[in-house]
C-alpha cells in the first residue's frame, strides 16, 4: 500500500484549474458574441469606413485571446486526466491490499477512459471505492489503537448526496441536448455540466481524506505486526536458550 495523498490533491489542483479555465472561456465567448453583435451594428452604419480597423483588431484580439486560453484548457485538461487515471489507478490498488474491489486497477482505469460512456462507469467505480473504503475504516473502530481511534476522529463520511448528484447531473447534462435542440438546451446543459463537477469535487475531496486515513491506519497496523513479529522471535530465542541451560546433559 503506497501513499495516494499527492495524486489526489493534484488531481483536485488541475480539476479546479480546468473549470475554473472553462468558466473564464464561456464568459470571453459570450463577451465576444456581444461585442461582434455591437461592432456588426456599426459597421452597417454610415460611418462604417472609420470603424472597420478597431473592428478588425477587436476581433483579433478576441481570437488571439480566446485561442491561448483554449491552449492552456486543453493542457490543464490533459494534466488532470493524467493525475486522475493515476490517482485512480493506486486508489483502487492500495483498496485491494485490505478489501475487495469491483473493478481491478487497470479496468477502472480504462472503464473510466471511454469516451461516451466511461464518466457513467466511472460513477459505479468511485462509488464502489467509496464504500469499499468506509468499510474498512469502519471495522476498525472497535481497534484498540489509540493512533486509529485520533485518525477516524477527524475523517468525515463522503456525503453520497454529492455522489449520486455528480451522476445525475452528467446524465442531464448528456441528454438534454438530444431532447430539444434550443438555446436554452444548450444553457441548461453547461449549467448541468457545471453542478456535475462541483458535485464530483466535492465528493472526491471527503474521499481523499478517508483513503489517506486508511492508509495511515494500515501503516500502523503494519508495524504493529512487525513489533509483534520480532517479540514472538526473541520470545521463541529466550525458550529454546533456557530449555538448553536447564538441560546441558541432553543437549551434549
Amino acid at each position: 500500500m503506497e501513499s495516494n495523498k499527492s495524486r489526489g490533491t493534484r488531481t483536485l489542483f488541475w480539476m479546479k484549474a480546468t473549470l475554473a479555465l472553462s468558466a473564464v472561456m464561456g464568459v470571453m465567448v459570450i463577451l465576444a458574441m456581444h461585442l461582434a453583435s455591437i461592432d456588426g451594428f456599426a459597421m452597417k452604419s454610415p460611418a462604417a469606413s472609420s470603424v472597420d480597423a478597431d473592428v478588425a483588431m477587436n476581433m483579433m484580439f478576441y481570437f488571439l485571446g480566446l485561442s491561448f486560453l483554449g491552449f492552456l484548457f486543453f493542457i490543464s485538461w490533459c494534466v488532470y486526466q493524467i493525475f486522475w487515471l493515476s490517482w485512480m489507478f493506486r486508489a483502487t490498488r492500495n483498496l485491494r491490499a485490505v478489501t475487495t474491489t469491483a473493478f481491478s486497477p487497470w479496468g477502472a482505469v480504462i472503464c473510466s477512459a471511454l469516451p461516451y460512456v466511461g464518466l457513467l462507469i466511472h460513477y459505479f467505480i468511485f462509488k464502489n471505492l467509496v464504500k469499499q473504503t468506509e468499510d474498512a475504516l469502519n471495522a476498525r473502530r472497535q481497534s484498540s489503537s489509540r493512533t486509529a481511534a485520533e485518525i477516524l476522529s477527524k475523517v468525515q463520511v463522503v456525503d453520497k448526496n454529492f455522489v449520486n448528484g455528480f451522476a445525475i447531473m452528467a446524465l442531464l447534462a448528456g441528454s438534454i441536448g438530444f431532447i430539444r435542440e434550443t438555446s436554452i438546451s444548450g444553457i441548461l446543459t453547461v449549467v448541468f455540466s457545471l453542478i456535475s463537477v462541483v458535485c464530483y469535487m466535492k465528493s472526491f475531496s471527503s474521499f481523499i481524506k478517508e483513503e489517506q486515513a486508511l492508509f495511515e491506519i494500515y501503516q500502523e497496523e503494519q508495524l504493529l505486526a512487525k513489533v509483534d513479529q520480532v517479540l514472538w522471535e526473541r520470545k521463541l530465542e529466550s525458550e529454546a536458550k533456557n530449555a538448553s541451560t536447564e538441560n546441558p546433559v541432553e543437549n551434549k
